[in-house]
């Protein structure tokens, strides 16, 4: 859908409309003050930028600078997906396979909320075992009878290491990865998401100076389903100031 910010301050009679879209307005939750929005899964301690991960039916991020409050919105998942284990190339490449006419496959397919089925079923087709699970919203339910859901979560944990990973090192945004979107909150509050696995991906064996930013970058998981809308609040609160 689209609109017009000029009909809207005409209808509304606003003066001035500031459009944020959801990624960029949740990049400024870290500065939101008043409640605890995420809880911390890592800790450390560090200026540098942050990466801030939306996980929906899209998958998106946007950078943050604790130092200037700016923050800098990116194409999100639409980028090649990486893999460094066996599982991990068998998946990606069972979900190539079914995508339309040779289309490239984005970190988009694996790790949004469709990503999570996707995975279930390479995983499920890779392991000879039923699909049971009709649609994504239909895994959760069977996440204590059906063995596939509980696997393609922890693999689907793994790749959100996996993007993370890419997203800190190729920007030095090891100020701290903060994860978030209605995905990753069903999956979070069924006691689905890996967090062992996300944190092994996110790490990696790399040269001793990269892996020590790696380590003590600190990680934090949202704790609301409402995350664009305090950072809205947070932006207009550094804004008045």
């Amino acid at each position: 859908w689209s609109f017009s910010i000029a009909d809207i301050k005409t209808a509304v009679g606003i003066k001035e409309i500031i459009a944020l879209n959801d990624l960029r307005a949740m990049a400024y939750t870290p500065f939101f003050k008043g409640l605890s929005l995420y809880r911390c899964i890592r800790e450390g301690d560090s200026g540098l930028d942050c990466a801030v991960i939306g996980l929906g039916t899209g998958v998106g991020h946007a950078f943050v600078s604790p130092k200037t409050k700016e923050t800098r919105e990116t194409y999100g998942g639409h980028f090649v997906p990486a893999a460094v284990t066996k599982t991990q190339h068998d998946i990606l490449a069972a979900i190539a396979a079914s995508k339309p006419h040779g289309q490239t496959t984005i970190f988009e397919d694996v790790i949004s909320g469709d990503g999570l089925f996707r995975i279930y079923g390479a995983l499920a087709k890779l392991e000879q075992a039923t699909i049971q699970a009709k649609s994504v919203t239909d895994m959760i339910p069977r996440k204590d009878t059906d063995p596939v859901v509980k696997r393609a979560a922890s693999e689907f944990s793994g790749f959100v290491g996996l993007y993370a990973h890419v997203l800190c090192n190729v920007t030095f945004a090891y100020g701290g990865v903060y994860l978030g979107g209605g995905a990753l909150d069903r999956i979070e509050k069924a006691g689905l998401f890996d967090e062992a696995a996300f944190i092994k991906n996110f790490n990696q064996s790399m040269v001793s100076i990269v892996a020590k930013s790696l380590k003590e970058t600190p990680l934090f998981i949202a704790q609301s389903d409402y995350m664009p809308l305090y950072g809205l609040e947070a932006y207009a609160q550094l804004e008045s100031k």
